[in-house]
């Protein structure tokens, strides 16, 4: 018990550390900060200040809600605005389709590997909304709420 609570103070320390040399001033610039670090360790890329929605697809969970994420997506990516994270073999997204947007569009980055580490940040099929450099929304695509959250995902400004 001692050994988790000192574990927990060095990391809330360490966040605190972290957030004072990048200059964050909430935990909200915190999880952005993480979530930059994410994409830098991971994928090799700097987020950009004009992206203001970042689409994670994974082939796990619910096969049609993922599904279903892949083609609204592909059918409404603002290349400028937007960052899509694909982590799939193809089995419940058509590739193909990102492939095709890759071409012209930098802002699709396509791994042919299924993510299934629950604290990674990109092992889940949603959205994450950022707003004045913020995360403002995080939408998670699971079974029993896929048209609600569809439907916010569409609907967010």
């Amino acid at each position: 018990m001692k050994k988790c609570v000192c574990n927990l103070l060095f990391c809330f320390l360490w966040t605190m550390l972290w957030c004072n040399i990048e200059g964050c001033s909430s935990e909200e610039d915190a999880r952005l900060a993480s979530l930059k670090e994410a994409l830098k360790e991971q994928y090799g890329v700097k987020l950009d200040k004009e992206i203001t929605r970042i689409y994670v697809l994974n082939d796990l969970g619910c096969g049609s809600c993922v599904s279903s994420l892949a083609k609204y997506v592909a059918s409404y990516i603002d290349g400028e605005h937007s960052l899509v994270i694909i982590n799939s073999r193809g089995i419940n997204i058509d590739l193909d389709a990102f492939e095709m947007k890759k071409k012209t569009n930098p802002n699709i980055i396509i791994r042919h590997t299924v993510l299934n580490d629950e604290n990674n940040p990109f092992a889940f099929a949603g959205a994450i909304f950022l707003k004045e450099e913020k995360v403002d929304t995080i939408v998670n695509i699971q079974e029993g709420d896929v048209v609600q959250s569809l439907q916010y995902i569409a609907n967010y400004k």
